[in-house]
């Protein structure tokens, strides 16, 4: 008995304390902002001429790892036809897979991995390579390595790339990927702003002993991956590879000559600063240097792996356009992370030689003939890239000589829309440039007056407006846009019911919403604005 009136009077003067260290902490206001651990995936980028789209994605466990929604790949869109993993690999083909993140990631014809399975099959003459990309938006290596086990090795791949070396070093949330994976397969769903977990997390002793904790946590802010890891999870797909006798290509991080650099964001300032001091550049500098020495570390531990040389290679061009500037090209676009077309050629040719050095001579060969950059013109021309596409045809020229039918019509193409393209780059939304809105709105009314059906155009002027929180100003620019298929009307109809109901002009919103249940009767953002009208 004595046992128990002990015990209860130390829980009531330990609640007594509670209550009494609550009271000073709510009288001194005191107050602290709890770090939490989330789960993170992204939207998946890709540019199809002006139209820029954002897919969605969905993890795919077991493991922290994501793909594009089932809902999407199941598209028989051939744009997005690399999302599609093959089943298995075709006979007598030489499967090449590919990993790595955003910068491997399919991009209809933009993307690296397809420009270097296509460089590599018109070397041999033949349709002998075949390719499976695991790239995805925001995967480091931790992500890869999961990619390389389950969607990889059971088609039996003769060569394995990865590219990596930008979201690995990244201070996303303060947490690793490793403590991520840990809190995704703990299948824990506490939400902190409902029921008594809300309670508990305004209390001000919750929030003082979190605190302490955390003061107490000297490495946080982490990257997504250390330098360690890093090392750890290519060693890993080394030591894999290196069991099935399957060469693997250690792509090197290439490194962009602009000292314009997108902002580090706080968290990784904070880690950074750590290391390489205050200056940004130089922080970048290091970050570069510390992953292009893990690279190439590892492999020379690995006999089956071949680090292929991209950042010498690319500096190299970087160097002759600097010497011999050509307008409107630049390798890499202005995040100085991910390249256009010209660039992920150029990477192409360096993978491709080094995956297959024995027709290196041939590969050669070919990226000096004419034929090469004719074909090349006619794939920018795909693309609405007009300024690759004339450089294209400017050094098919050099080589061939003389006069060329085909090569004038790419350059009379070019030289007529360089205007329309040097507007729409400099005006779009995601060019990164700190452009006032007015200004903005009338560089891409230009586009629009140049090319009244550019649905990509449309589409940028309206977010431009949406993301600014002026939705309704998009009206006038949508009433100028001249729809040409059945696909660019449901999206501007889709536009039209936002912006006009932004507007409160309700009769055309609802017009336009009856309009998309005709393209499509289980539209749910059309179905629930009717419902919301009908309603109120």
């Amino acid at each position: 008995m004595n046992v128990l009136k002990k015990i209860l009077m130390s829980l009531v003067m330990l609640l007594l304390f509670f209550l009494l260290l609550e009271g000073v902490l709510v009288l001194s206001k005191f107050d602290y902002e709890l770090r939490r651990k989330t789960t993170y995936k992204p939207f998946i980028g890709m540019r199809f001429g002006t139209a820029i789209e954002h897919y969605p994605t969905d993890f795919d466990p077991p493991g922290y790892i994501w793909l594009m929604s089932k809902e999407y790949v199941s598209f028989e869109d051939p744009r997005l036809a690399d999302f599609r993993f093959p089943t298995q690999k075709t006979p007598g083909k030489k499967l090449v897979a590919f990993l790595g993140g955003s910068t491997t990631q399919p991009d209809w014809l933009r993307a690296y991995p397809r420009r270097c399975i296509a460089l590599l099959n018109q070397a041999v003459g033949e349709d002998v390579y075949e390719s499976i990309n695991c790239g995805m938006s925001s995967y480091t290596t931790h992500q890869s390595l999961i990619a390389l086990k389950r969607y990889v090795l059971p088609l039996n791949p003769d060569y394995v790339v990865v590219f990596h070396g930008w979201n690995d070093p990244l201070v996303q949330t303060g947490y690793s990927d490793k403590e991520t994976e840990k809190l995704f397969k703990s299948n824990i769903s506490i939400d902190p702003d409902t029921g008594i977990v809300k309670t508990v997390y305004k209390l001000k002793t919750t929030k003082l002993l979190a605190m302490a904790i955390q003061k107490l946590d000297r490495s946080w802010p982490r990257p997504r991956v250390s330098m360690k890891e890093f090392d750890d999870n290519l060693s890993e797909m080394a030591e894999i590879c290196k069991d099935r006798n399957i060469p693997l290509i250690i792509v090197e991080r290439p490194l962009s000559l602009s000292e314009q650099h997108s902002d580090l964001g706080e968290l990784a300032t904070v880690h950074y600063s750590r290391i390489f001091g205050t200056n940004v550049h130089d922080i970048f500098l290091g970050i570069h240097a510390n992953i292009t020495n893990v690279q190439a570390s590892v492999a020379n531990r690995y006999p089956n792996t071949i680090l292929a040389p991209a950042c010498n290679a690319l500096m190299k061009k970087q160097m002759e356009f600097k010497d011999n500037p050509v307008e409107g090209i630049s390798l890499f676009i202005l995040d100085n992370v991910h390249m256009d077309g010209l660039g992920n050629q150029f990477l192409a040719e360096v993978v491709a030689a080094s995956l297959a050095p024995e027709i290196a001579e041939q590969i050669k060969a070919l990226t000096e003939s004419a034929d090469y950059w004719t074909q090349l013109a006619l794939e920018f021309t795909e693309m609405d890239s007009p300024r690759e596409c004339y450089y294209a045809v400017t050094k098919a020229r050099k080589i061939a000589g003389g006069t060329n039918p085909l090569l004038d019509a790419f350059a009379n193409w070019s030289e007529s829309t360089f205007v329309f393209s040097d507007y729409f780059e400099k005006y779009r939304w995601d060019n990164g440039s700190n452009i006032p809105l007015d200004e903005r709105l009338e560089g891409l009314s230009k586009c629009l007056e140049i090319r009244p059906s550019d649905y990509g155009v449309m589409l940028q002027i309206f977010r431009v407006c949406l993301y600014l929180d002026t939705s309704a100003r998009a009206i006038s620019y949508l009433e100028r846009f001249q729809p040409t298929n059945a696909n660019d009307m449901y999206a501007w109809l889709k536009m039209c019911q936002d912006s006009f109901s932004a507007a409160g002009r309700h009769s055309e919103a609802v017009d336009a919403a009856k309009a998309i249940l005709e393209f499509n009767p289980y539209d749910e953002d059309a179905l629930h604005y009717l419902r919301s009208v009908r309603y109120q």
